[in-house]
This record gives structure tokens, C-alpha cells and sequence, in this order.
């Protein structure tokens, strides 16, 4: 499996049925999660892209999640949910669109 980069280290999540892959299973009963969406459990994914670029992220060189057109590594207003406030200073992230804020870094 690979290192989730929507949950960094000391994340906690509040949102029970936080549900990334929108397979209508909550992420912590689905036993085929699938972050990318393209039909292939991440357990046997070897073509994961997360930004869906048509580039494996194990040999993309520009990531980026928020599809912004800034390198994710270089993105200051990395805005995963799309709502217009950065992560960075957003108190309620809300990935699967749900309306209930998926967690918490601590």
C-alpha cells in the first residue's frame, strides 16, 4: 500500500464515513479502496495516479492534486476540497464533499 497523501502523519479522523473513493463505503469498512478511481484496488494498483495525468505517480515529476497547475511541492494554496481556502489555513476540510469535516492534523 502506499503512503495516503490525504492523510499526513498526526492526521485524526473526525468524519467516520469519510468515504475518498465516493464507492459509498466508508474508507475504514471498504476493503477495495480505490483513491485514483480507475476500477483497480490501490493494493494492486501499479499505474496509481492520484492526479489523474495519465502518469503513474511513482514517475511523475509534477504532481498536483488540487489541479492548479502549481507542483504540489511547490503549492502554497494547496486547496484539496476546492472550496477557495488553502489547507494550510482551512479548519473544515471536507475531501468527500459530505459536509462533515474528514479530520483533524494534530
Amino acid at each position: 500500500m502506499f503512503d495516503n497523501p490525504f492523510r499526513p502523519e498526526g492526521w485524526e479522523q473526525t468524519d467516520f464515513f469519510l468515504d475518498m473513493n465516493n464507492n459509498h463505503i466508508p474508507d475504514n469498512m471498504d476493503f477495495t479502496i480505490d483513491f485514483d478511481n480507475n476500477g483497480i484496488p490501490d493494493s494492486h494498483d501499479l499505474f496509481f495516479d492520484m492526479d489523474h495525468d495519465g502518469i503513474p505517480d511513482s514517475h511523475d515529476d509534477f504532481i498536483d492534486l488540487d489541479h492548479n497547475g502549481i507542483h504540489d511541492h511547490n503549492d502554497m494554496f494547496l486547496d484539496m476540497d476546492h472550496d477557495g481556502i488553502p489547507d494550510i489555513h482551512d479548519s473544515f476540510v471536507d475531501l468527500d464533499h459530505n459536509g462533515v469535516n474528514d479530520g483533524v492534523v494534530e
